[in-house]
């Protein structure tokens, strides 16, 4: 019994919703969406990783840039790498990836030359 009130149930659900694509359809609205589909990606997927990476080193690039002379005043004062690092996070200024500064990601910064951008 329990069955076939499930079925009836799942029949009365599949009519509603098709009455109401249905209307939808009728009122104009696009139906269906995007898969993802695109002839010809496996072929464009060399150059769209090429792209990626071009223009994720451009961003590191104006980071690096904006923040060098901050980090340029801290190491005139004195400051050790680590400190410098520790100075940013105690700011909650955020590095590149939005992480913690390193004494690492601090003499990138430094070792950074403006000219190459």
């Amino acid at each position: 019994m329990m069955a076939l009130v499930t079925e009836e149930e799942a029949r009365m659900i599949s009519a509603r919703t098709k009455a109401a694509l249905a209307a939808a359809k009728a009122c104009g609205v696009k139906l269906g969406g995007d898969r993802g589909y695109r002839p010809g990606a496996f072929l464009d997927a060399a150059r769209g990783a090429q792209a990626s990476i071009e223009a994720r080193a451009a961003k590191a690039a104006r980071f690096r840039f904006d923040m060098l002379p901050k980090v340029q005043a801290l190491r005139v004062r004195g400051m050790s790498l680590r400190r410098i690092a520790a100075t940013l996070n105690a700011e909650g200024v955020g590095s590149s990836g939005g992480a913690a500064w390193t004494a690492t990601a601090i003499s990138r910064v430094l070792a950074f030359e403006p000219s190459s951008t």
